[in-house]
């Protein structure tokens, strides 16, 4: 199972942001994609005892406290840690989540996952974003 996974196409990225339309409630609808809006009991039942990475920024570590604060119902939190790495386990459900602070993608970020394969602690899925620098 690889590591990285890149898509190209109508189901890539780009597709799916420049064709579509509105429905209601503002809520976007890619043409030829169901998006499904899980409802919390749905998204527990599909990752108990499962581990979620997220790597990046600022906007990842919201993305990181708004999908737990799903999970246990809490508000997110308006303050803490900004610019270090944070973990988050849900005892009930079983479910473990890590946000790693990688504002950039540079060298420390391919160390941080290859770390992942090294220590056979691959997470289950990798929610990545960061500014790219040459």
């Amino acid at each position: 199972e690889p590591l990285f996974r890149s898509w190209e196409g109508s189901d890539s990225c780009r597709g799916l942001l420049e064709s579509g339309w509105w429905r209601s409630n503002e809520i976007w609808q890619p043409y030829g994609c169901t998006m499904h809006s899980y409802k919390s009991s749905e998204a527990i039942r599909c990752l108990t005892n499962k581990r979620i990475a997220f790597v990046g920024d600022s906007r990842v570590r919201d993305l990181f406290h708004y999908f737990n604060s799903r999970l246990d119902g809490k508000e997110p939190p308006n303050d803490g840690p900004k610019h270090e790495d944070m973990s988050y386990f849900d005892k009930t459900n079983k479910i473990r989540t890590d946000f790693f602070w990688a504002p950039l993608v540079n060298d420390s970020t391919y160390k941080l996952f290859n770390s992942f394969t090294k220590a056979g602690s691959v997470p289950d899925a990798i929610i990545h974003a960061s500014a790219l620098v040459c």
